[in-house]
C-alpha cells in the first residue's frame, strides 16, 4: 500500500504578500517512519513569498545520481534565496 500527498496553493497573505507553494510527500504508511509530522519530512517543498520587488524563496528536494559503478549518491538538498528587483 502506498500513499502520497501533493499540495499546491497560491494566494495572498496579509493583503499584499503573494504566496506560491507546492509540497509533496510519498511514503508507505505501514512502515514505522511512514508519516509526515514536520515540514522537514516532506520530500519536496517549494515556497515563494513576493511583496513589491522583494522575493523570498525556500526549496527542498532530493538529489539522486549515478555517475559510475562506484559513485552512487543520494542527498536531500535545501536552501533559501532572497532577491530584490530594481526596475
Amino acid at each position: 500500500m502506498n500513499s502520497s500527498f501533493n499540495l499546491q496553493l497560491a494566494g495572498k497573505a496579509g493583503g499584499d504578500v503573494d504566496v506560491l507553494a507546492a509540497m509533496s510527500d510519498a511514503n508507505i504508511p505501514i512502515q514505522p517512519e511512514g508519516n509526515t509530522q514536520q515540514i522537514q519530512d516532506f520530500d519536496k517543498i517549494f515556497i515563494q513569498f513576493k511583496k513589491n520587488n522583494h522575493h523570498l524563496l525556500w526549496v527542498t528536494t532530493n538529489c539522486r545520481g549515478r555517475t559510475a559503478d562506484f559513485m552512487n549518491f543520494y542527498k536531500k538538498l535545501q536552501g533559501a534565496s532572497f532577491f530584490y528587483i530594481l526596475f
